[in-house]
């Protein structure tokens, strides 16, 4: 069921807490576009159906401030723990080597993507997850490492994403090609906040930048985006691209797509690079005003929680907080 919201002037605040019990809010203004309606379509369904709920939520690939040997021993931990617990699970011989490559991250997500298609339970998947997730973090602070040898102003943005993902799928909306008008390549670049990409697998344009031809000929690996659904992140930058900058960009990320595609007959394979469903980037459906502050004070904390996220819009209003349970368990409130 759809339902009509209009949402002029509506906003998102998140509260972070970080060392200290510092906190900081982030409030994005929403665009006026099909995205961001149909984004608030899911999330009004989900307060009206679990109003006055304690809920589990996800979180997923934040910019992490531990150290590289940290986030190496994590990932060698966890599937340390799924080999002796599931011997009967392959994991890459790969687990084994640190510290870890980018090829072996790879070889080992692909691993991680396979195993959860295999409807393992749901303590192993939990351990999947877990990994998924420490790989993310390793991905990004090891970019994070790189770019320090080079300038500051290509710091990877912070990233924090939340989602209901037990609950969503009855309330997700089909994707539309007046929602994909707000795919944005240039999101990462931009203090904004974007509906996160839920579905296991890989898009194209993850096809593309990890030039992985096998993932493209297997069903099971390319999964176009088709949905919205609970999923959001907000990013923080340290600087913000020039909208000069943002058409370059724009322009060079089709241009290689639309390459890797033809050098791959990708259209065989049933992969249309021009169907709105592997359009590049992720929906931008809200913005805030830029302020290196902002990604500086996130930087100088050692560990960030979201303590609180607050839906305004004309016609009504929701607020999650944090429940006593525990780090992934939150409160849904909504107001008429």
């Amino acid at each position: 069921m759809f339902i009509y919201i209009n949402i002029f002037m509506s906003t998102i605040r998140i509260l972070l807490t970080g060392d200290n019990n510092q906190k900081r809010e982030f409030e994005y203004t929403l665009t006026d576009s099909s995205a961001s309606q149909s984004f608030l379509n899911v999330w009004q369904q989900l307060f009206s159906a679990y109003n006055n709920t304690t809920q589990y939520f996800d979180f997923e690939c934040p910019t992490p401030t531990q150290s590289v040997d940290h986030l190496n021993q994590v990932i060698y931990d966890i599937c340390a723990d799924i080999v002796k617990s599931y011997p009967e699970v392959v994991i890459p011989v790969c687990w084994t080597e640190t510290p870890y490559t980018q090829s072996s991250l790879n070889i080992l997500h692909d691993k991680f993507a396979e195993s959860t298609h295999n409807n393992p339970d749901l303590f192993l998947l939990q351990r999947l997850k877990d990994l998924n997730f420490a790989i993310h973090n390793l991905e990004a602070r090891v970019l994070n490492e790189k770019n320090k040898l080079q300038d500051i102003a290509n710091f990877p943005p912070y990233v924090s994403s939340f989602s209901l993902a037990s609950l969503e799928n009855e309330f997700k909306q089909t994707l539309t090609i007046e929602d994909a008008q707000s795919y944005d390549v240039n999101f990462k670049d931009l203090n904004c906040l974007i509906i996160g990409y839920n579905t296991l697998g890989k898009d194209l344009q993850a096809l593309v930048f990890d030039d992985d031809i096998n993932s493209m000929k297997n069903n099971d690996r390319y999964v176009p985006k088709t949905t919205i659904m609970s999923q959001f992140s907000m990013i923080v930058p340290y600087t913000e691209l020039s909208e000069e900058q943002q058409t370059l960009q724009s322009t060079a990320t089709k241009q290689r797509i639309h390459d890797w595609c033809n050098k791959n007959n990708s259209k065989d394979y049933g992969v249309d690079p021009d169907h709105f469903t592997n359009w590049p980037g992720r929906l931008v459906i809200g913005y805030m005003p830029h302020s290196v502050s902002h990604w500086t004070w996130i930087m100088d904390q050692s560990n960030i929680i979201i303590s609180r996220i607050i839906f305004e819009t004309s016609n009504w209003s929701g607020e999650i907080t944090r429940a006593p349970q525990g780090d992934h368990f939150f409160n849904l409130h909504q107001y008429s």
